[in-house]
């Protein structure tokens, strides 16, 4: 059994249990947790058949993403300079679709001072 606070702070409790199905093992879950107590009933059940659990195993989240207008605002330069980054290879972005997203986390190798004069 693991006990850990989810991504919005909700407590979250990820146990296994032997179950024919997964209606059986939702029911299990549901009867074992119950009402508890102080922090009151569950919000919801996410059953999955153990072979789906151990291929999600190692799966993190998502990096935080952000728009070229923000990166250029987090960098104190303008969008071109951020959209230049981009083209030039210099800075690693996605186009899911019309406009580009960054990793944050990729704009540390950036300093702010080297775009002083923008």
């Amino acid at each position: 059994m693991l006990i850990s606070n989810n991504v919005a702070g909700h407590l979250e409790l990820q146990l296994t249990v032997p179950a024919a199905g997964l209606r059986q093992a939702v029911s299990t879950a549901l009867a074992l947790v119950g009402d508890v107590g102080e922090i009151g009933k569950p919000m919801g059940v996410h059953a999955l058949p153990q072979n789906v659990l151990k291929q999600r195993e190692g799966i993190g989240l998502l990096p935080e993403l952000i728009s070229v207008p923000q990166a250029a605002e987090l960098l104190g330069c303008t969008r071109q300079n951020v959209l230049h980054l981009i083209d030039t290879g210099k800075l690693q972005a996605i186009k899911p679709a019309r406009d580009y997203l960054i990793v944050r986390a990729a704009l540390s190798k950036f300093s702010t001072t080297q775009f002083a004069d923008n």
